[in-house]
């Protein structure tokens, strides 16, 4: 006999258990599923445009309520897009950091005129140095408001043009860390 399958509406706890969509499924297997939806859903987040936030459904609570945790936050290609100039290099990094006990990966885009391979060394250094000290007591929701508010990027931008130029720095994903 096929389980009854049914509608489960699914909330988010980190966002005072804000209803962020549906699912169809069985109990049993819609733990482990992921929503994503757009940052501007949230009206706890600062509204910027292009941003995504995926959940994933840890538990079933009630009857037909399952509660999802957040995994990833990522940019769109179309925000992306502004980093693809003539004249300017873009730079894709990627680092380790741990939230909560987690590890994870963020990826930092930034771009930067053409310049001396020095210069981009001691900016990659001193970036990876920079998010080390700003994070280390941040949990995952701290950090997505924070780039949300955009207050990271512009902390970040600052130290790092103290270096070089930097033109455009976005924080392009942040994301459950697979070593």
């Amino acid at each position: 006999m096929k389980a009854d399958q049914m509608w489960f509406d699914v909330v988010a706890p980190e966002f005072n258990n804000l209803n962020i969509g549906s699912i169809y499924g069985t109990e049993s297997n819609v733990v482990g599923r992921k929503i994503k939806i757009q940052t501007t859903e949230i009206k706890e987040l600062k509204q910027r445009a292009g941003y995504s936030l995926t959940f994933v459904i840890n538990e079933v609570a009630e009857k037909n309520t399952c509660k999802a945790a957040i995994e990833t936050l990522e940019l769109s290609r179309e925000q992306l897009s502004k980093f693809v100039k003539h004249g300017i290099r873009k730079i894709d990094l990627s680092f380790k950091i741990n939230l909560g006990g987690k590890d994870y990966a963020i990826k930092i885009v930034f771009s930067i005129r053409k310049t001396y391979h020095r210069y981009i060394t001691y900016i990659v250094k001193t970036l990876e140095q920079i998010i080390n000290e700003k994070i280390q007591d941040y949990d995952l929701k701290k950090l997505i408001v924070s780039i949300m508010d955009e207050k990271i990027q512009t902390d970040i931008k600052k130290e790092l043009n103290k270096i070089y130029p930097i033109k455009a720095l976005e924080i392009r994903m942040v994301s459950p860390y697979k070593g």
